[in-house]
């Protein structure tokens, strides 16, 4: 869902267990009026303080034991709305994004979780998939060019629609090192860019099929990025 003015954001998190924000900005809590400050400065977003937990990186990174933190917070019985903000969601750690997809199964009353990034494809898909999704209209992302190389975003989106047998020549032809000097930094290129083109897609259409290959993308790009066999990756993950 798009919506256009930031000061909508409270309404919108209180009406929902669990709601991620598409911003550009950073974002900063603040008890004052929501305020649009200077290009590349903090954007301040009026929820209660004394209401409010926030989590933030360390080390560029939100760790499982800060989850587990959230986890006992949240056992508290509450009696008015209660925000568990994270901030630059796209940076929790494997082990944290699980741990917090453990903690929505049992939803709490009076509890919102609020995740604000500004890539929502550094999210699982399966937690995209348990969120309502809201993007700012001014700083929408979806309406900028793919930035890629036209080669990538070629492979890209050969590999989005090719079905088994294309996959089979695909693969062959990538990690024929007379055509591709890193086979395996050019596969991941091509990845990453259908997972930006295949989440730029569903968030559009709501289209569940686009969610689907975004997954398989998903696995792809970690695959290769383990050193996965390529060849093998691109057509087993893919299919």
């Amino acid at each position: 869902m798009f919506f256009d003015d930031s000061e909508k954001i409270p309404e919108l998190a209180k009406g929902t267990g669990f709601s991620i924000f598409v911003i550009e900005d950073e974002i900063k809590i603040s008890n004052k009026k929501v305020v649009k400050t200077a290009k590349n400065q903090a954007l301040s977003i009026n929820l209660p303080k004394e209401a409010t937990i926030e989590v933030e990186e360390i080390n560029g990174k939100i760790r499982v034991d800060q989850i587990r933190e959230i986890e006992e917070r949240v056992k508290t019985k509450a009696t008015s709305d209660q925000f568990i903000v994270v901030k630059n969601a796209g940076n929790m750690n494997e082990a944290a994004e699980n741990a917090f997809l453990k903690l929505l199964e049992e939803p709490k009353e009076n509890y919102h979780f609020v995740l604000f990034t500004k890539s929502p494809s550094d999210l699982l898909e399966t937690v995209l998939s348990r969120g309502e999704i809201y993007i700012l209209k001014q700083e929408n992302p979806l309406d900028r060019p793919i930035m890629a190389d036209e080669g990538s975003e070629e492979l890209a989106r050969k590999l989005i629609a090719a079905d088994f047998n294309r996959l089979l020549a695909i693969a062959a032809e990538i990690s024929d090192k007379k055509l591709h000097k890193n086979p395996r930094e050019d596969a991941k290129k091509a990845a990453q860019v259908a997972i930006e083109i295949l989440y730029k897609s569903y968030f559009k259409t709501k289209n569940p099929k686009f969610l689907k290959k975004l997954e398989k993308f998903l696995e792809l790009y970690e695959n290769l990025d383990r050193n996965g066999h390529i060849k093998l990756h691109l057509v087993a993950d893919l299919c």
